[in-house]
């Protein structure tokens, strides 16, 4: 499909191994901008410990689920704040991320247990035809990113920058349909620029 929409149905302008790195690329770009690729990571907390390591982009609500009764999603809370909210007993009721890491407040007394609502990056593709490793409905902007990828090639800047910004438009209608979910601020819901590799 990508073929058809570059003009390259013979295969003269792109190899396949070009279009699929453009693919991947693209994959991990609405991946990581667009947070569509959710995990629910049942995790933990070590009793006496604050810290609880998190395998993701970003993470965007935690539940507590106590042994019985019931679920209570946390408040999210900025890491000056620990220490200044009202807090019922050893009752998990805020976090914040920092790092690797979410912080629960106050500190868990025993080993509560918690589903982390999280993003995480997509599986690359292998080859052309796998299935993409992000939801059915950011597929066609994973098409757009591709367009962007061989006009930039073709050294096309003005259809690139244009494709480009329909593709930005259309992750911010995703970021924005996924985090309304969640009780974030209005500066979540920024399509990011630029995105820091954590190590």
């Amino acid at each position: 499909m990508l073929r058809l929409m570059v003009h390259d149905a013979d295969g003269t302008l792109f190899s396949d191994a070009e279009l699929l790195r453009a693919l991947n690329d693209g994959q991990r770009d609405i991946a990581v901008k667009g947070l569509c690729c959710e995990s629910v990571q049942a995790l933990n907390a070590t009793p006496a410990t604050r810290g609880i390591a998190v395998t993701c982009i970003t993470t965007m609500a935690i539940e507590y689920v106590p042994v019985s009764g019931s679920r209570k999603m946390l408040i999210k809370i900025t890491p000056t704040k620990i220490g200044h909210n009202p807090v019922q007993g050893n009752t998990p009721m805020y976090w914040f991320p920092w790092g690797g890491s979410v912080y629960i407040d106050p500190i868990p007394a025993s080993a509560y247990t918690f589903n982390v609502y999280t993003a995480i990056t997509s599986v690359d593709m292998v080859n052309a035809t796998d299935t993409p490793g992000i939801p059915n409905y950011a597929v066609p902007f994973l098409l757009l990113y591709g367009v962007f990828r061989c006009n930039l090639k073709r050294k096309q800047f003005a259809t690139a920058k244009h494709v480009y910004d329909v593709y930005k438009m259309g992750l911010k209608r995703i970021r924005d349909s996924i985090l309304i979910k969640y009780a974030n601020t209005r500066a979540d819901r920024l399509v990011p620029d630029e995105i820091e590799a954590r190590q």
